[in-house]
């Protein structure tokens, strides 16, 4: 193109005045074709780019599956080995029993208590059924508390009286005590701090600095460590709520049914009972 305009320009020179007719649409059918072609040229491009946005979309979505699959899994793992373990307890208990009993069936109250809760315990898909109402265990301080079963509470939250956070060999520690179901005497306690959570309540405006501890919990025959949220429930009914950081995985809530489950609760010695008794 660059030839033909040269070509043009030099009939406009002092040797050649006039520029042939033929020349001049010869040029201009070249640029239009050019220009054909660089809007053919911008159109794929612009196909191109919507190729590549689709193609890190679907990669991105491929990434976003591969993760909540491993998730499933894991949490696949977690359920089938809770649900072992479990089974694992209950025959370990059922050979205590026979052990203790010579073989005759088991005459104690409480046991014939413990395997009439048990036999109502039903599943769904796996997951042990709860209800709105249960008993959990919780280490430490080792003692069994009412809970309420709240599906639409994110983390479990404890009734902690007298909060004190404070420092130990420069982590975070805090200092509480719970009050005792039975005898309503406290329980005192100190434990890690796993992280700090801000509460926002409708009649606050910046929220509440709360403790997050860790504890090991038991509900029926499923043990976990699960983190509580310190906070003062004096003013409400249940010491305890659970809420889907227990849940998730493991178990189904029904809301019409309410103390289903007896917590595993693990064999103290005599020694270490005393001390939660005497803390």
């Amino acid at each position: 193109m660059t030839l033909m305009v040269a070509t043009a320009l030099s009939a406009c020179s002092a040797g050649n005045s006039l520029v042939r007719q033929s020349d001049l649409l010869q040029l201009q059918q070249q640029l239009a074709q050019h220009e054909q072609r660089f809007v053919q040229l911008a159109e794929e491009h612009n196909a191109m780019q919507e190729s590549l946005e689709r193609l890190h979309t679907t990669q991105s979505e491929l990434l976003t599956y591969v993760r909540e699959a491993r998730e499933e899994q894991q949490a696949e793992i977690r359920r089938r080995e809770a649900l072992r373990a479990a089974a694992a307890r209950r025959a370990a208990a059922e050979e205590a029993a026979r052990q203790r009993n010579k073989g005759t069936p088991v005459q104690d109250s409480l046991a014939i208590e413990e395997a009439g809760a048990r036999s109502e315990v039903n599943t769904v898909n796996g997951k042990v059924i709860v209800g709105g109402v249960e008993s959990v265990y919780l280490s430490p301080p080792g003692v069994v508390l009412p809970a309420r079963i709240d599906t639409g509470a994110t983390s479990a939250s404890l009734d902690a009286r007298d909060i004190h956070p404070f420092e130990r060999d420069g982590e975070n520690w805090v200092r509480f005590h719970l009050v005792h179901p039975e005898t309503g005497q406290p329980i005192p306690l100190e434990l890690k701090v796993s992280r700090y959570v801000r509460v926002l309540q409708a009649n606050q405006s910046e929220g509440e600095r709360r403790p997050v501890v860790e504890l090991l919990l038991t509900l029926g025959d499923v043990t976990q460590t699960a983190e509580f949220t310190l906070s003062e429930r004096s003013h409400l009914e249940y010491p305890v709520l659970i809420g889907r950081n227990v849940l998730r995985d493991l178990m189904v809530v029904d809301v019409s049914r309410s103390h289903t489950l007896r917590p595993a609760i693990p064999e103290p010695t005599s020694s270490s009972r005393l001390d939660l008794l005497t803390q």
